[in-house]
This record gives C-alpha cells, structure tokens and sequence, in this order.
C-alpha cells in the first residue's frame, strides 16, 4: 500500500487530479448501474392477456399433434401399370406412371437433353439408379420405332464444301487462308495478308517464315498445299516510286530509301537495276532482296 502510495505521488498535481476525476465519474457509473433495479420496476403482467397466450398456444400444439399423427398413416402405394412404350418419345408422366424411380427418371431425360437415343432396349440398362427388378420388368414392354432413333437436336448434313486445289499465296483472303490451310489460324491469316500487300507480293512459299518460324513439318505441308504466281506480284517502278512507299517496304526502310532516291537524283533516272550496288548503305544481301521487286528500268513504267 505504501508503494503504491509512493508511486502515485510521483505524478504530477494534473495527473493526479485526472486520476480522481476519471476514477470517481467510474465510481458514479457502477453506483446508478447497481441502483436501477430499485428506480425502475416492469409493468405488472396482464392475466388476461397471458390467459389467452397460453390458450392459443395450447391449441396450436394440439394442430401439431394431429398434423404429425396424420402423416404416420401409410399412404397407398401408386399403381403401377403395364403398356408398351418407346423410351425415346414417353413423357416424363408416362414413365411414372410404368413406376420407374424418381432419380432414373431425372437421369433419362438429362440423357436425352444431350442428345442420347435409345436403339434397342439394352441400351436403358446402363442408366444411373435404375434397379435391376425394374429393368426387368420394363425392358420386355419398350418398342422402339425407327423415326424416334434420330435425335431432334441433330444438326442437318449439309454437304461439305470440298477445299481448293491450289492455294494462290498472292491472291487468296485470310479467309480462305484460315479455312483451308493446315497450320495457319485466323490471326496469323491477317498477319500474312498484312505481309502480302507490304511486300507488293510475295515471290515463294518460303518467305512465310518471315511472318512466323514455322516447324520443318508444317513448312513442308504449306508447301504442297500453297503455290505463288510470279505475274500476280506488283512491282516498283525504280525511276517513279515515292519514298513513302520504299519506307514502308519491309525491305529497304526510310534510310535505304531516301538514299535510293537521292542517287536518282544525281544520275538523272536508273537506267539499270545494278546501280542499285552504289546506293550508299546498299550491301549484297540488300540488293539480293530487293531487286526482284523493281521492274527493270528499260522495260516497262509503272
């Protein structure tokens, strides 16, 4: 006590002072708490009012008895008839009816939602939750009829378009290049298309591989299934054509274009696709791919 004492008039005068404050509003709280019971009393019950409260529940245990004692009477039994039936048309009362089960009810009609036929009546034995008696009893009564086999939700055969021959590289749409040609889905389809009309056209099955790294396999495949016609590419014009349209070749870019364009300038006009050589920036393997896409200078203007 005196320890605690001691420590207590360690704090300070406020401290201190909060201390008493707070513990006395406490002190008064639990005082009121403890008095309320005799402050405030409940109402005296009405006996009249707890007279009829307890009639009522009194009569409604008693519907509650006679409601259970009625459900403990055993109903009758439904009964079960015999005719013929086609487990492919019968409707779901007709089957209650020859007493199959509720689950393998539920179960044949989930069959045929999906389609499923019955061709002989072997083929009601696998169903889920059908007991081996009740199959017994109806396998003999089931007469399947030969229009009831197709199934309503079958889709009809249309005759199947027979693909193309040949597939043209240059002129054939992503369409077509998606419908008919093995390894090429719809987007690499428009990636190809995009290739095509960039490069003017394409020159051999094999600048595909610019597009997408196909495997040795699907190569070999687009190969047979894939031809290019050299007379459908659109060549340039060397001595025509615009820097714009060399930019966006795949092949030559803004650099090699502007210089293609300043060397015509100063030599007049090519009049030979060689001097392609001495464009500055020009290499070996540039000019290899880019010179069968000019006409030649003496032959033809674009």
């Amino acid at each position: 006590m005196k320890a605690a004492l001691r420590a207590f008039l360690q704090y300070s005068l406020v401290e201190r002072t909060g201390f008493i404050s707070i513990g006395s509003v406490l002190l008064v709280l639990l005082i009121i708490r403890c008095c309320l019971c005799w402050w405030i009393k409940p109402p005296a019950p009405d006996p009249v009012l707890a007279a009829k409260l307890g009639a009522e529940y009194r009569a409604w245990r008693a519907l509650q008895e006679d409601a259970g004692a009625s459900s403990a009477v055993p109903v009758a039994p439904q009964k079960i008839e015999s005719f013929m039936f086609d487990p492919n048309t019968l409707d779901s009362a007709g089957f209650v009816r020859l007493g199959m089960p509720p689950k393998a009810l539920r179960g044949l009609l989930n069959w045929r939602r999906k389609g499923k036929r019955f061709r002989k009546a072997e083929d009601l034995q696998p169903l889920y939750n059908l007991p081996a008696e009740c199959y017994a009893r109806l396998a003999p009564l089931i007469r399947i009829e030969s229009g009831s086999v197709e199934s309503r939700y079958q889709r009809p055969s249309w005759p199947r378009e027979s693909p193309p021959a040949d597939i043209d590289l240059n002129t054939a749409d992503s369409a077509t290049l998606d419908r008919w040609v093995p390894g090429i889905g719809a987007v690499l389809a428009k990636k190809i298309v995009a290739r095509r009309q960039a490069l003017g056209g394409f020159r051999n099955v094999e600048q595909l591989m610019e597009v997408y790294k196909f495997p040795d396999t699907s190569m070999e495949k687009l190969r047979q299934r894939l031809s290019v016609d050299p007379a459908t590419c659109r060549l340039l014009n060397l001595n025509t054509v615009t820097l714009e349209r060399l930019a966006a070749h795949p092949y030559i870019g803004e650099k090699i274009g502007r210089n293609i364009i300043l060397f015509r300038e100063a030599l007049g006009g090519y009049s030979d696709l060689t001097q392609l050589r001495q464009v500055p920036l020009m290499t070996a393997e540039n000019y290899r791919k880019i010179a069968p896409c000019f006409t030649p200078p003496r032959a033809s203007s674009e």
